[in-house]
């Protein structure tokens, strides 16, 4: 059916009545169908580039079949892709659905007009903290600290707990107004002991507390990231990581 739709591009553009006949056709099959990516890849891939020969071309039918789905991926690309889709509903509908919430920090960044509070809020309510972190990095007037709270309470999930303190280095390193103290506790309180967020955290984070970090490296026994501490990471107590690294064992 698609291949059809592209192919009808190619028809005597003179022609206009046969081209819009055409289209009109396959586009009540795609309605028929109700498939959202169908209407979707229509929208985009027929009708825009001819929007000036099918100007009477019912593009809200297409947007219904996409709003109805409640996929937050085809509603983005709706509205990133078709001249004067409705914002409005295409957002509702967003912000309808649970799934892949990935595309409301998208949709905040990318169309305009986009509610950025209420998108922001869907992002919290989400719990996801590699989502916190790109809206807080990304999203003018994001609220910083209830997106770093939901990086740090991740630690708590037991679906996102394994990426916890990674997204808090990347959010003191990369997020304007981050709280670095808050983020590099979770560091080191971590009773799982991550020696390579702690090193990375020392190393790249300005104001980090060394010592601190340090304690988290020699705890570990590692050798390879003691030495990797000792060398790299300034004003690292030379003393205590050589006592250290003559104590620990090699990876693996």
């Amino acid at each position: 059916l698609l291949e059809q739709a592209i192919a009808s591009e190619k028809l005597l553009i003179s022609n206009k009545i046969t081209f819009k006949n055409t289209i009109k056709a396959l586009q009540k099959v795609v309605e028929d169908t109700g498939y959202p990516w169908c209407a979707c890849y229509f929208a985009r891939s027929v009708i825009k580039p001819n929007v000036e020969i099918l100007y009477n071309s019912n593009i809200k039918i297409l947007q219904d079949i996409i709003i109805n789905s409640k996929e937050r991926r085809f509603i983005y690309d709706f509205a990133k892709n078709i001249k004067n889709a409705d914002i409005k509903a295409l957002q509702e509908a967003m912000l309808s659905s649970e799934k892949d919430v990935e595309y409301c920090y998208l949709f905040a960044l990318k169309i305009k007009g986009a509610d950025i509070t209420a998108l922001q809020n869907a992002v919290i309510k989400a719990a996801d903290p590699n989502c916190a972190y790109v809206f807080a990095r990304d999203i003018k007037n994001a609220d910083i600290e209830a997106l770093q709270d939901v990086v740090i309470k991740s630690k708590n999930s037991k679906e996102f707990y394994k990426f916890t303190n990674r997204e808090c280095y990347k959010f003191a390193r990369d997020v304007k107004g981050a709280n670095i103290n808050l983020c590099q506790n979770v560091i080191i309180e971590d009773k799982a002991n991550d020696p390579i967020m702690a090193y990375y955290f020392a190393k790249d984070i300005k104001n980090a507390d060394i010592k601190a970090l340090q304690a988290v490296i020699v705890k570990s026994g590692i050798a390879e990231f003691i030495y990797e501490f000792e060398k790299y990471v300034k004003n690292a107590d030379i003393e205590i990581l050589q006592a250290a690294i003559i104590k620990a064992k090699s990876p693996g």
